[in-house]
């Protein structure tokens, strides 16, 4: 029995530096423990090179709470209150003398991602936790002293952690590190010094064999690119009914972040889970840290997948776009955002208050899609033709007014101080009639 287990895992090991291109000097090994297990294993392993550790990122922070019990921990910017960008390398604070820089390329709950391998000291070993994008794009491996992932979520199920480790960094553990954590001992062992995750590493295998069918990581990393566009885009083009608030370049290709809603509502985004659940559109609830909704695409999730999800979210925008209060909405000139609107709110825009400028916001009232009273919208198409016509040049005669409007805004109406009850009166008179959409536009 442990020679047929010798030889499955030595089968699935070759397998696997195959498709990383995997270096020599390096070992691949299958334990247990999951991340979780490796935010202690790697300081044991490491820390006792130099006492001191590099960390950053949300996950990170997890780990040098647990490397903290080993050794002096320095984070590489401060604990930020919502990780949303990765922060410029000029702030970045490193230690020549750490035993090790470890960071999470990918992390979940956020949506963030390293688009690149950092850079550190010279000498000092890259530690990488890598659990959420493992095989979903070729990585120069020789840039790491660790590597290391659990399967659950690219390459397999749930039970089994694989850990890439330079040689030169075996056999060095703290004295109170465990065998079953050592790298060194498991090295030895070839994976094999207690009873190893048999049926998660059978899984492994015949997920590295599916990769290596579909054309490698190369294949993958063009599909996860694919994928994440494709909701990207819709989250992108939807005026602010979905919002990312992940900056572009550190967006994640594997975990899509956003909230529905003006800043994120509860009960729309309740209702944007249950409805896509209706049609088998499962697991989009965001990490209970911080809520919202959350599109896991791993290298499992197809492109017809993601398409359905997107066709979803465009149904739903066009479905709620106007039902909730206060949904706000940037105006800036740019002909995608008329999408936001009613025929009978836009006709009211550019005829009644264009003369607010450029850079206005745009308030709806609740009632604007319920109350609408049938044969008061415009009577012909001319707000098609006002729109390919006559919109460009109102938005350059607004912009150019937007100083005397602001002024004329501090004085009031018509000289009106806008203290006084006649203000008051007579902006009620300039307002809407009721029974009909009623926006309030002011300027920011």
């Amino acid at each position: 029995m442990t020679q047929q287990r010798n030889r499955n895992i030595q089968g699935i090991n070759t397998e696997f530096l195959g498709l990383r291109n995997v270096p020599a000097n390096y070992k691949v090994l299958f334990v247990q423990g999951g991340g979780t297990g490796q935010f202690a294993a790697v300081p044991l392993n490491l820390m006792s090179r130099t006492g001191k550790a590099d960390l950053h990122g949300s996950w990170s922070s997890k780990a040098a709470k647990e490397a903290s019990k080993y050794g002096a921990v320095n984070l590489v910017f401060p604990k930020l209150e919502k990780y949303t960008t990765i922060p410029e390398k000029s702030t970045w604070k490193l230690d020549p003398e750490a035993a090790y820089v470890y960071y999470c390329a990918n992390e979940t709950v956020e949506g963030v991602e390293f688009q690149y391998v950092p850079e550190v000291p010279q000498g000092v070993p890259l530690v990488c936790d890598m659990s959420s994008n493992f095989f979903s794009r070729p990585v120069d491996v020789s840039k790491f002293g660790v590597i290391y992932g659990g399967a659950q979520k690219n390459i397999g199920c749930s039970g089994v952690t694989v850990v890439v480790v330079r040689e030169d960094l075996l056999g060095c553990p703290l004295p109170v590190c465990p065998a079953v954590l050592d790298y060194g001992i498991m090295a030895k062992n070839k994976s094999l010094y207690n009873t190893p995750p048999t049926f998660a590493i059978h899984v492994v295998g015949e997920v590295l064999a599916w990769v290596k069918r579909e054309g490698g990581l190369e294949e993958m990393q063009r599909r996860s690119i694919e994928k994440s566009k494709m909701l990207y885009g819709v989250i992108d083009e939807s005026a602010g009914f979905y919002n990312n608030p992940v900056d572009v370049a550190a967006r994640s290709r594997m975990n899509v972040v956003f909230r529905v809603g003006e800043g994120g509502k509860d009960d729309l985004e309740a209702n944007f889970i249950s409805q896509a659940a209706a049609q088998g559109l499962l697991s989009l609830k965001g990490h209970r840290s911080v809520g919202g909704i959350r599109a896991s695409i791993y290298n499992a999730i197809t492109s017809d997948d993601v398409r359905r999800l997107c066709e979803f979210m465009r149904t739903f925008l066009k479905a709620n776009k106007l039902r909730f209060p206060l949904h706000t909405t940037s105006f800036c000139g740019m002909r995608s955002n008329f999408a936001a609107f009613t025929p009978r709110f836009l006709s009211l825009l550019l005829h009644r208050n264009m003369s607010l400028g450029c850079g206005c916001l745009v308030r709806v009232s609740a009632h604007a899609q319920s109350t609408r009273s049938p044969g008061k919208d415009l009577p012909d198409d001319s707000l098609t033709n006002t729109l390919d016509e006559n919109t460009p040049r109102a938005i350059k005669r607004a912009s150019k007014r937007r100083q005397m409007n602001k002024d004329r805004q501090r004085e009031g109406i018509d000289g009106i101080p806008r203290e006084s009850e006649n203000y008051r009166m007579q902006r009620s008179t300039n307002r809407v009639t009721a029974g009909e959409a009623s926006p309030t536009l002011w300027n920011p």
